[in-house]
């Protein structure tokens, strides 16, 4: 207890942030510049923290917030768990999210991408369905769920 509140009280001592640099990735300041041409989502605030955790895009006043995530999070068992505990602990305070897999989205036609922001910029504005958009064999399938809050979207 007493680590987790001096790291509360230090999060520049934050594992996380001690070990990666303190500059945006490019798959973070590539979705900055596309979220700046919109007038929802450039709205979102880069970087922003919750407790330990700091937060890709965060719209705070409804608790949803983006992540893009680099290979690294889907292998790496470390950073699987840490994402799992991450993700667990946001939802009990009420935020749920849209993990992005770059690399998956990035092999993606120019008229896909811009649909998919068009999608994300829906997904802030509506908050009826749980979706989770997977790619199998370069098919997209979505399933659907009816939930009472924001959605948590997997592009993977």
């Amino acid at each position: 207890m007493k680590r987790k509140q001096y790291l509360l009280d230090n999060p520049e001592k934050v594992p996380y942030k001690l070990n990666h640099h303190s500059k945006q990735s490019y798959p973070e300041k590539y979705f900055r510049e596309v979220f700046d041409n919109d007038d929802l989502l450039k709205t979102a605030i880069s970087e922003y923290r919750v407790k330990l955790y700091s937060l890709d895009f965060a719209f705070p006043d409804i608790k949803f917030y983006i992540e893009i995530d680099g290979e690294q999070h889907y292998t790496d068992s470390r950073i699987v768990e840490h994402d799992k505990k991450r993700n667990l602990e946001l939802e009990k305070l009420g935020w749920k999210s849209i993990r992005i897999r770059w690399s998956e989205y990035n092999k993606k036609s120019l008229d896909e991408k811009q649909e998919f922001i068009k999608y994300i910029n829906g997904e802030v504005l509506y908050e009826e369905t749980n979706l989770e958009i997977t790619t199998q064999k370069n098919d997209c399938c979505i399933k659907q769920k009816k939930i009472k809050l924001k959605k948590h979207i997997m592009l993977n």
